[in-house]
């Protein structure tokens, strides 16, 4: 008695996959590029494990030739290495080019189970890095950077800084009052970010713009590392020679790794960094003192921010204080909010 319905269900997945493949398909094969349309070609990416079996994530890095996305668009990624039948959704943390044909993608993946701890046993068994193909599909969704003028807040947990470091990049520029506040666990937790990061540090030495500024706050530490490594990767390997090159590859990575975090964690203006020995930061504070900066500007407050729900739920309620309630509005999906208020007078 309901075949009707099961008929229409059936028909709307197969036209979805089916626009999904098409869409795939033309991507791949150079739509819109000199090269030929039965020429299919995978991105090849480099898949690097940072972090230790506590704190663990998988960054992964590659260029393609494709028009440019907007900030805050995911894409669908599958490893055909790994399983063709699956494709995941991922928050690319690289600022688009739109002035280049060829885009470079960068993903990090909290490697929980599946496929994302796959990808991290891989790395850490080729010395903390290889490289694999990668089918694309997207973009899907959003931008979040908007027309109108804001004074903006960025609020990151963990890996949710891929969500928010792209429109924090683009918007900086543009002269109003812009905060990044990230918080991590552990120092460490730079590496997953670190030529963007040491980029940033720069360019805000540079500017010495009042306006600008990032913070970052680690809350399972009180104080910078004595020593730092960037990976916890192992060796395997069934001979000795090998196991001797592996091991001087991961000394060498884990003392550029080092160095690489001693200058992140060094000071400079407009790049602070803050840690709470197992407390966690206030973010009322951190509203609060936005706030603050914000007053002076007659602009609205545009606050962006991605990570636990539980930091979701906070931020929505201190933002009400501040607001409408009925103002106070979710997201594109779960994991991320776009709130506003008004304190122009």
């Amino acid at each position: 008695m309901l075949w009707c319905w099961c008929v229409a269900a059936l028909a709307l997945i197969v036209l979805d996959i089916g626009a999904r493949w098409i869409r795939t398909a033309l991507l791949h094969s150079g739509y819109g590029t000199k090269r030929s349309l039965f020429d299919f070609k995978n991105a090849t990416a480099t898949v690097e494990h940072i972090g230790d079996e506590e704190d663990s994530c998988v960054r992964v890095d590659f260029d393609f030739e494709h028009s440019a996305w907007q900030p805050g668009q995911h894409f669908f990624l599958c490893f055909p290495a790994l399983n063709v039948w699956q494709s995941h959704p991922f928050t690319p943390c690289s600022v688009p080019d739109g002035r280049s044909k060829t885009q470079h993608h960068t993903y990090l993946i909290r490697a929980n189970s599946g496929i994302t701890a796959r990808l991290a046993r891989m790395a850490k068994e080729n010395s903390g890095s290889f490289e694999t193909a990668v089918v694309i599909t997207g973009p899907y969704g959003e931008s979040s950077v908007k027309s109108e003028q804001h004074n903006s807040l960025f609020l990151a947990g963990g890996t949710g800084v891929t969500s928010v470091f792209p429109t924090f990049v683009q918007e900086h520029a543009a002269g109003y009052v812009v905060d990044l506040t990230w918080i991590v666990r552990k120092s460490q937790d730079l590496l997953w970010l670190a030529p963007e990061l040491a980029q940033m540090k720069m360019t805000l030495s540079k500017e010495q713009k009042a306006g600008t500024r990032m913070r970052i706050f680690v809350t399972r530490e009180g104080g910078p590392p004595l020593s730092s490594t960037g990976s916890s990767s192992v060796s395997i390997s069934s001979s000795a020679q090998d196991n001797e090159k592996k091991e001087m590859t991961e000394t060498v990575r884990q003392v550029s790794s080092t160095s690489v975090l001693e200058d992140l964690l060094a000071p400079s203006p407009y790049f602070e960094i803050n840690y709470l020995d197992g407390e966690r930061p206030s973010i009322s504070a951190i509203i609060q003192e936005f706030d603050e900066r914000a007053a002076l500007s007659e602009r609205s407050v545009k606050v962006l921010s991605a990570g636990p729900e539980t930091m979701g739920t906070e931020l929505r309620r201190e933002v009400a204080l501040k607001n409408k309630a009925a103002e106070v509005w979710d997201g594109r999906d779960a994991a991320v909010w776009e709130l506003k208020w008004d304190n122009r007078s």
